[in-house]
């Protein structure tokens, strides 16, 4: 999982550098190379503690920053891009996406696979999507919000409700 998560990190930065000629800062980008190469040594030595927390601090560090000051990353990315224009107000947008998918999977790395996991997402995720539509008048089609509130319900109802009692004959 922590390796599929970095890899897929990594193939959006090759994406946007080889079809959207867009550099990511040379910092993040080393980052990404020491969360793999831990998750890579994690996953031949079979302890997978260090690929872990390599990977949450990461996603920590990325959910912070882009939730802190998402205009800073868009103009460390884009500096013609201003303050106050149209075109840096939709792109704070996509990058506090980007930071509640951060903290999204540092959610999924403290806690262990489950319906506390992906309650605890559904929760970022409904206060990312309740920012946006109060304060931006924006957000996701009514399919997304109706899947993902059942989603978080279905986590719910797993955090909430008694296990099943395994009887002599199961």
């Amino acid at each position: 999982g922590n390796l599929a998560c970095i890899g897929t990190l990594i193939a959006t930065m090759a994406k946007h550098i080889l079809v959207d000629d867009l550099m990511p800062p040379v910092p993040v980008m080393a980052m990404a190379a020491a969360v793999l190469a831990a998750n890579l040594y994690s996953y031949s030595s079979k302890d997978e503690k260090y690929g872990k927390y390599a990977l949450l601090g990461f996603m920590l560090l990325n959910a912070f920053a882009f939730a802190t000051d998402p205009e800073k990353v868009v103009t460390d990315s884009f500096p013609d891009v201003k303050s106050g224009s149209a075109v840096m107000a939709f792109t704070v947008l996509l990058i506090e996406v980007v930071a509640m998918f951060s903290a999204g999977m540092a959610l999924f790395i403290l806690l262990r696979p489950g319906s506390a996991s992906v309650l605890a997402f559904e929760l970022v995720w409904f206060a990312t999507v309740y920012r946006h539509a109060t304060v931006y008048n924006a957000g996701p089609p009514m399919p997304a919000l109706l899947l993902n509130g059942v989603a978080a319900a279905l986590a719910l109802f797993g955090v909430v409700a008694p296990p099943a009692a395994k009887g002599k004959d199961a």
